[in-house]
């Protein structure tokens, strides 16, 4: 269930982050199934309700590469310059500046996310809402400078007669306020990666959910990691059961995105790690129980080759492949066509005019990988050299629909400048051409090179 992104400097990391998430689902589906599950079909699972969580590095670990050595250099000067700015701006002195300092201390810093529905968890929040926000220190002392700066923004704004904090007893570095939505706590803590400033609402999970952004292996690879990140949609399913409990279509809605992995007990799962090793960036994103899903979620349980894999050319500066399935695609045409009345159906309206049918001449001739990339030899490594590329299952019927397009989109383009005109001008049109025994399109526009 894995992806691994071809060598690259970390600037471009942001964008290939992404690129593998299909490849891995597909991936994912064509794992065999765990020996402990297959024997605990009917064990207790756990109750999944941690929705959504994160976790970042420090900025000065980002930018390894030494090319990138002056752009990290410029990163880390942004908090003294924020800093700066209270005594350049006119007006910006009138900002307090214990909130520039807390600005100035926290940026750049490792945050740590996480965000947790469990209704019978309410004892500390009324909803069953439980969060957690955390920024990691070097020491105590920064920890608790950020605190002592924070405690003075909160009882000027609070006035004359702030609430009333008391010392956490479960965490006596903290403080706590009790409102009536749930439990309140704010200020320094030890954890077992260092001291962290963390805000609580409710009681979130906390050094149990989080690994520790150190040195690691993934993918077979020692990696530094720079991010992690998790996405797990079952902690939707009581918010979901009230929906569809209120409303008379909520649990057609409801079981529609059941069956789609989007929340229950089966509901697929995401999560990520992004960082680097010695000479390339990499990024791993997994999708558990996509298997179960796998037509909802039009994945394909055929495994990429590693001849497909070589179609993205060495030179990419990044790229993406995936193997898909398109029958849930078709499926859900087809639903949309007989749901139509005759005089909306756009996908008879289309058939008139371009001759052409979506599912039966375009889709149906199809294969099931594709994918882009952009690459020094295909342009520069620019946009301009993006490519798209899509298997074919059948190449004479794709060609002839293709062909029946062009000629129908020119035959349009005719008509229109004839009516508007008063004669045919093809200031648009698409030009076949052949090049080794292959069919090119291309869009041409009058006057332009």
């Amino acid at each position: 269930m894995r992806t691994t992104i071809k060598p690259t400097r970390l600037r471009t990391l942001i964008t290939t982050t992404l690129a593998g998430l299909s490849l891995c689902a597909a991936a994912a589906l064509a794992q065999p199934a765990n020996n402990k599950d297959k024997n605990n079909n009917n064990a207790p699972q756990p109750r999944r309700t941690v929705l959504l969580s994160f976790e970042t590095a420090p900025i000065d670990t980002f930018l390894a590469d030494p090319k990138d050595a002056n752009l990290r250099a410029a990163l880390l000067m942004l908090p003294k310059r924020f800093a700066e700015l209270r005594t350049e701006i006119d007006g910006a002195d009138e900002i307090p500046k214990e909130l520039i300092s807390v600005i100035e201390k926290i940026m750049g810093k490792g945050a740590r996310f996480s965000l947790e529905l469990d209704p019978m968890n309410n004892a500390q929040s009324r909803f069953g809402i439980h969060t957690c926000i955390s920024l990691g220190f070097p020491n105590e002392a920064d920890a608790r400078a950020v605190g002592k700066d924070v405690d003075t923004l909160w009882k000027d704004a609070a006035g004359p007669n702030p609430p009333r904090t008391s010392i956490s007893k479960s965490i006596p570095t903290m403080q706590e306020l009790a409102t009536p939505a749930g439990l309140l706590r704010f200020g320094p803590r030890s954890t077992p990666t260092g001291w962290r400033y963390e805000v609580h609402f409710g009681s979130p999970k906390l050094d149990d959910l989080f690994a520790s952004m150190q040195s690691t292996t993934l993918a077979g690879a020692k990696i530094t990691p720079i991010s992690r990140s998790s996405f797990d949609p079952a902690a939707l399913e009581p918010l979901m059961t009230m929906f569809a409990a209120a409303n008379p279509a909520g649990g057609m809605v409801a079981a529609q995105l059941a069956d789609a992995g989007m929340f229950g007990e089966n509901a697929i799962s995401i999560s990520n790690t992004t960082g680097y090793t010695e000479s390339s960036s990499l990024s791993v994103t997994r999708i558990e129980n996509a298997r179960k899903h796998a037509e909802a979620l039009s994945l394909s349980e055929i495994p990429l080759t590693a001849a497909q894999l070589r179609i993205i050319p060495a030179d990419a500066k990044f790229g993406s492949i995936a193997s898909y399935s398109l029958a849930s695609t078709i499926n859900q045409i087809t639903r949309i066509e007989e749901s139509l009345p005759p005089e909306a159906n756009v996908f008879e309206i289309l058939r008139a005019r371009l001759g052409v049918d979506i599912v039966n001449d375009l889709l149906n001739h199809l294969g099931t990988t594709g994918g882009h990339y952009v690459s020094d030899s295909t342009g520069g490594g620019g946009l301009m050299s993006f490519v798209a590329f899509n298997a074919i299952k059948d190449k004479p019927k794709l060609a002839a629909t293709l062909d029946k397009l062009a000629g129908s989109l020119n035959s349009s383009i005719d008509s229109l400048t004839q009516a508007q005109l008063g004669q045919k001008l093809r200031y648009i049109s698409i030009a076949r051409t052949n090049y080794k025994n292959q069919s090119l399109y291309s869009l041409q526009f009058r006057g332009l090179p």
